[in-house]
């Protein structure tokens, strides 16, 4: 389906088929649906717009959201119920999701749900979200305060359980690469999770990521952290022949 939806403000049920993981179970909300023609979007005055492998979601300047696109990659959200109206702050996506933080630090999420459509384990934990980051195939939101909330492919940083106690508050920033995550934290320590062999465990720099960390960067595969000596620590999958410019 490649039909054009205006959201009004509202929280949507689940679009999609649950059997094929591509969202039937989502928490997906978002807001109000009016199908329009698709010739239609490109009227659409927008101050944000993301595309992935199957679908576009824009934000209108009034706040609202537009999508259009592969049903089963995000484009569809017709399947909505009224329930609260709240403007969309800013927009994130994966390889075949979407998210959605409101004005209100709530969030949104639709599109397949392997890749991190679906939120509905996490839900009462988005609240107060700051910040969002991705990955190829999973969300990790920010708190207000400093807690990390993660969903969506375990091999690409949905699931954080080992390092949970770790970025359960003081955290200041995530990094994303295509396949894992680097949280940041207060004390200058740095905690990663996601698939080992592209940065998701850094274990072997265990000692040296526990305090001084300044700064993450990231490519597709690898992490580099700048200390306070101005040392770079890197690790994952790196190119030996890439120049970090911190």
């Amino acid at each position: 389906m490649r039909t054009l939806f205006i959201l009004g403000l509202m929280i949507l049920t689940a679009c999609g088929d649950s059997s094929n993981n591509t969202g039937g179970s989502a928490s997906v909300s978002a807001l109000k649906c009016t199908p329009q023609d698709k010739e239609k979007k490109e009227s659409v005055k927008t101050t944000l717009s993301l595309t992935n492998f199957g679908a576009t979601a824009v934000i209108t300047t009034l706040g609202t959201l537009v999508t259009w696109g592969e049903g089963k990659y995000g484009g569809d959200t017709s399947c909505a119920t009224e329930e609260f109206e709240i403007k969309v702050k800013n927009i994130y996506k994966t390889r075949f999701a979407f998210a959605a933080l409101k004005e209100d630090g709530s969030m949104v999420t639709w599109g397949a749900k392997a890749s991190g459509g679906d939120s509905s384990s996490v839900k009462d934990k988005l609240v107060k979200i700051q910040n969002v980051f991705a990955t190829n195939q999973a969300f990790a939101a920010l708190t207000e305060a400093g807690a990390v909330v993660t969903w969506g492919d375990h091999g690409y940083g949905g699931d954080s359980h080992e390092v949970t106690e770790d970025i359960a508050k003081d955290v200041t920033t995530i990094v994303a690469n295509d396949f894992a995550f680097a949280a940041l934290k207060k004390d200058g320590s740095v905690y990663t999770w996601g698939d080992s062999s592209f940065g998701g465990n850094s274990l072997i720099l265990r000692e040296k990521l526990a305090s001084g960390v300044v700064k993450i960067l990231s490519t597709k595969t690898a992490f580099a952290a700048q200390k306070t000596d101005g040392q770079i620590l890197v690790w994952g999958e790196v190119d030996q022949d890439y120049k970090w410019e911190f």
